[in-house]
């Protein structure tokens, strides 16, 4: 009697018989070996019958948006990484490289977004299928945490630039992410006028930094010193610490809900972390507090009042643990916070600027294949070496870049 397990492959490749029958005994049969390295050769082991369980649904998007020429853009990280690979797709479309898809743990991010080829919910186990029907990945990573020092190596430059490299991005890119609102969307998200939104803390974040932390007691501080003029719209998990006197949205929207805040607020008042990043796709200028850890030039936005303390162990990119008592957010006083929100209050109206940067190939390995695509050779954060196609801009320059 055959292994359950096993069973239950069988009756999954009698689908997968099912869903290519159009394509003969040749189809069928190269697809049945690709399903055989995606489950690791029948093992009737948990890991692989999860596997074989998302078999239909990679098929599906494979019949529906065909093979994703351009790659598929992946990041093991949080929803803010995923709003900034908003970024490499526009820079991508600028290129004329439509093509890609985009793996997310937050789809709607890209509802509206006309860049992507197909948008998929991030899977580990759908990652397999990839794999095994070859499909490009591309995992643009800026940073490379050391769990023994609980801390990042931080980026060689901003990392919305780094992640455009990793993607092989050449040429001018502007770095600010996307997040389409419809008309709906956007008016249901004023509530009052003057709205300023505020959040309290970050640590709900699924990738959470203590070192990122200012103080609930501080945030409340700023909202006693404004209110008066200005209403506030306290956004954020349900598990932030409350604040008194601002409309309390905590828990209850979501992350487009949040966005249409955001749209509608004179300014963002927070840390760094998701909403920063939802706030700039939006163009809603912020005040971030800092501190130390890590520095503007490296994670934040120009339009912003960063408020950076450059103190002896700053930036120190550590996560959680402190050795200086977080001097570099004590030092971040109230009025400080307070005059950085009446600077921006005064921008109201003006038009937000886009920060931008160039990517050239100086120092990278290339080659120019037989049908004229140029490959770059880069490093991901663990110095493995791959190769992935230069998209420049049309009509671009290609100086520098010599045939193999």
């Amino acid at each position: 009697m055959p292994a359950p397990g096993l069973t239950l492959v069988r009756r999954k490749l009698g689908t997968l018989r099912r869903v290519v029958q159009d394509g003969g005994a040749r189809g069928m049969l190269t697809v049945a070996g690709q399903y055989a390295r995606a489950v690791g050769r029948y093992v009737p082991n948990a890991e692989n019958l999860r596997t074989a369980a998302r078999g239909r649904s990679f098929l599906d998007a494979r019949r529906k948006y065909g093979r994703p020429e351009d790659g598929v853009l992946v990041f093991f990280g949080g929803i803010g990484d995923d709003l900034m690979m908003t970024v490499i797709l526009r820079e991508f479309a600028r290129r004329g490289h439509r093509r890609a898809f985009v793996m997310t743990q937050a789809p709607e991010l890209y509802r509206n977004n006309p860049d992507p080829a197909a948008v998929l919910k991030w899977d580990i186990y759908y990652l397999r299928w990839l794999d095994a029907f070859g499909w490009t990945r591309l995992r643009p990573h800026y940073a490379r945490y050391v769990k023994e020092l609980d801390a990042d190596l931080g980026p060689p430059g901003h990392i919305i630039t780094t992640m455009c490299e990793k993607a092989g991005i050449v040429g001018p890119i502007a770095r600010k992410p996307y997040l389409e609102l419809d008309e709906a969307e956007r008016a249901a998200g004023r509530l009052a006028p003057n709205q300023i939104a505020i959040q309290s803390s970050g640590l709900s974040a699924r990738a959470h930094m203590e070192t990122k932390q200012w103080f609930p007691e501080r945030f409340q501080a700023v909202v006693d010193a404004l209110k008066h003029d200005f209403t506030f719209v306290h956004v954020g998990a349900r598990s932030d610490p409350p604040l008194e006197g601002t409309i309390d949205l905590r828990g209850k929207t979501s992350i487009r809900e949040t966005a249409a805040v955001l749209a509608n607020s004179i300014t963002f008042v927070g840390q760094v972390g998701l909403l920063m990043h939802v706030a700039r796709a939006v163009d809603c200028r912020s005040v971030i507090v800092y501190g130390g850890r890590e520095i503007p030039e490296a994670t934040g936005y120009g339009c912003n009042e960063n408020l950076y303390s450059p103190v002896e162990c700053s930036p120190c990119w550590q996560r959680h643990h402190c050795g200086h008592g977080m001097k570099c957010m004590h030092l971040i006083g109230v009025d400080e916070v307070v005059h950085a929100v009446e600077r921006q209050v005064a921008r109201a109206g003006t038009p937000v600027p886009v920060d931008t940067d160039v990517i050239t190939t100086e120092g990278v390995r290339t080659r120019v294949t037989d049908d004229g695509r140029t490959m770059l050779t880069l490093y991901d954060m663990n110095e493995n070496e791959y190769e992935v196609e230069a998209k420049f801009l049309p009509g671009a320059s290609r100086e520098g870049v010599s045939a193999a």
